[in-house]
């Protein structure tokens, strides 16, 4: 997936009402289009199991686009990698691939750091 594809898909945050939506920040204009606060695309995070070769993918190609004023759950099963994109996306883990955009500035890029 390409930093654009992430992005096009993305238009407005979808609210009750027109002022509800004034309310938060957003424009009255259902054409009109919000940069996303925060933008993942195809992180991937990959572990190798102590004592062992086996590899684990943490993450696998994720894409996430969370609204400015939203509120937005990460939820799945244990094991499926929702604490190491949080730790991604607060710098604390690294990437093995992908990029995470904060607020229109890039906070993580793989290709940035490959050969490190």
């Amino acid at each position: 997936m390409t930093t654009t594809d992430a992005r096009d898909r993305f238009t407005r945050p979808t609210h009750a009402t027109d002022a509800t939506a004034r309310d938060r920040g957003h424009s009255e204009d259902p054409a009109a289009v919000t940069e996303p606060a925060l933008v993942v695309e195809g992180a991937r995070r990959r572990f190798t199991r102590r004592g062992s070769d086996e590899v684990i993918d943490a993450l696998d190609g994720v894409d996430l686009c969370v609204a400015a004023g939203s509120i937005t759950a990460v939820l799945g099963p244990s094991g499926c990698g929702k604490t190491t994109l949080l730790r991604a996306i607060a710098g604390t883990e690294s990437l093995d691939a992908g990029r995470i955009t904060i607020g229109g500035t890039v906070v993580a890029d793989a290709s940035s750091t490959a050969g490190r």
